[in-house]
């Protein structure tokens, strides 16, 4: 091959191998453009591309349905479920109230829609644990015991002030 021809080879070539890329760029771009967008916690992807934000509810309430990261839709604000509450505004569920029989002790304040029980003391025959709960003196009797019989007094206050 002759260098002009050699030449218009090379030149041929680059402007063939710049048309590529461009072409990528260009498909690429399309690609983007036409992505879904990625959706946060907090919003649902609407029919027209974009994300919205998930409707907001009011202490009491949930949403209807489940809404973040893209999906649900527009759902609206009900009322908490019997035994379930919700203190602040925003897109959680409803929280299961605490019983404070499981925890063994007496309830001080009932649970409302719009905030948890309180519980009080320990149930009578009961102690406290560790907080929130308490535990039944016979079953910490028996634990007491175990050990009384299993070793020295100092493992039973190791024990007690361990447990």
């Amino acid at each position: 091959l002759s260098s002009d021809a050699l030449l218009n080879l090379k030149k041929t070539f680059a402007l063939c191998l710049k048309s590529v890329l461009y072409l990528c760029f260009f498909f690429q771009v399309c690609v983007l453009a036409h992505s879904k967008p990625i959706c946060d916690q907090t919003e649902f992807l609407h029919p027209n591309g974009t994300c919205v934000a998930c409707s907001v509810c009011k202490p009491g309430e949930q949403l209807s349905g489940d809404c973040g990261f893209g999906d649900g839709g527009e759902h609206v604000c009900i009322p908490c479920d019997d035994g379930t509450f919700s203190s602040d505004t925003d897109v959680a569920p409803c929280r299961r109230c605490t019983r404070c029989s499981l925890l063994n002790r007496h309830l001080k304040t009932a649970c409302s829609p719009t905030r948890d029980g309180l519980c009080g003391h320990c149930l009578p025959g009961s102690a406290p644990l560790r907080s929130p709960s308490c535990i039944s003196t016979r079953v910490l009797d028996a634990h007491v015991q175990l050990f009384v019989d299993a070793g020295t007094m100092k493992t039973l206050l190791l024990f007690w002030f361990n447990y």
